[in-house]
């Protein structure tokens, strides 16, 4: 199916690691299921699962709000052509995205302690009100564009810092306190 290679080419742009690849596993799964010949009731939990893993990833903002809405309403037509045996299926609905199995370890500072770098960031925010990415590459040279992305998502996740704009207007900035 086209929308498995559509899923893949975007998850390749993930930083995490685990995220792409559970996802991409999910994405193998629902496959399984869409092409028998009579699709497992379980598809509809599939594609949630699958749809929550691009949520998280559309949250972090590894994925555009475009792709995000192509992917969405390519697996909501998957399950609106489901047969009959399985239209009883009342999915759970949520608005915060999750992840089946919390078995994941973190490997991100605990509140409050952050690295040098991440200190850093902060630092560089205090003294400029607001930064871009590319704003933060320019003051940390020797730290590439992916590290200094993850470690936004920590203080992003700790409240330590503010995401504003969209697509490529996005700011990092201290919160108001």
């Amino acid at each position: 199916m086209k929308i498995t290679e559509a899923v893949y080419r975007v998850l390749e742009f993930l930083p995490d690691d685990v995220l792409k690849t559970r996802a991409k596993q999910q994405a193998l799964a629902v496959l399984e299921a869409a092409t028998r010949k009579k699709p497992a009731p379980k598809l509809h939990e599939d594609i949630e699962v699958l749809e929550n893993y691009l949520k998280l990833a559309k949250h972090c903002g590894w994925i555009s709000d475009i792709n995000f809405l192509i992917l969405s309403k390519e697996y909501g037509r998957i399950q609106a052509g489901l047969g009959a045996e399985i239209t009883n299926y009342k999915p759970k609905i949520t608005n915060k995205p999750q992840i089946p199995n919390q078995n994941i370890k973190s490997t991100q500072t605990p509140v409050g302690d952050f690295s040098e770098r991440q200190t850093k960031i902060i630092d560089i925010l205090k003294k400029k009100e607001k930064a871009q990415v590319a704003d933060l590459i320019k003051q940390l040279p020797r730290i590439t564009k992916r590290t200094i992305r993850r470690d936004l998502d920590v203080l992003l996740k700790e409240k330590a810092v503010v995401r504003v704009g969209e697509f490529n207007q996005v700011f990092y900035r201290l919160p108001v306190r």
